[in-house]
């Protein structure tokens, strides 16, 4: 899959996040990669029309207080199939099932490299 599927984050981008247009998540672990990579920061926008192939984020099926970012596989009434674009260390709709669309907290718009480490 292609990298720059999503877009880097420019001022347009941040400056929707600072007036509250956007909302941002970090990205923790690799079943995104190489789309989005663990450590970075994504943009995402309220929903209003959902596509497959939109990268998205969502609470988990079962523990609503975790929230997954991942891909539309398909659409299937007022669920989704969602999944990882890297399958081997990706858990998604493969194990967990269809999400409520209801469950769909944001469509990612953009990203932020993680920040570079600054040692001594």
């Amino acid at each position: 899959m292609d990298a720059s599927i999503v877009k880097k984050a420019d001022w347009p981008e941040k400056l929707k996040w600072l007036i509250g247009k956007r909302r941002r998540f970090k990205v923790n672990g690799n079943s995104m990669s190489p789309v989005l990579e663990e450590g970075e920061t994504v943009y995402a926008k309220n929903v209003k029309r959902l596509s497959v192939g939109d990268i998205v984020i969502a609470h988990h099926p079962f523990k609503k207080s975790i929230l997954l970012v991942k891909q539309i596989k398909w659409i299937e009434g007022q669920r989704v199939m969602l999944q990882g674009v890297n399958p081997h260390q990706s858990t998604d709709g493969r194990q967990l099932g269809l999400i409520r669309i209801t469950d769909i907290v944001g469509q990612v718009t953009a990203k932020e490299g993680r920040p570079a480490y600054r040692g001594m």
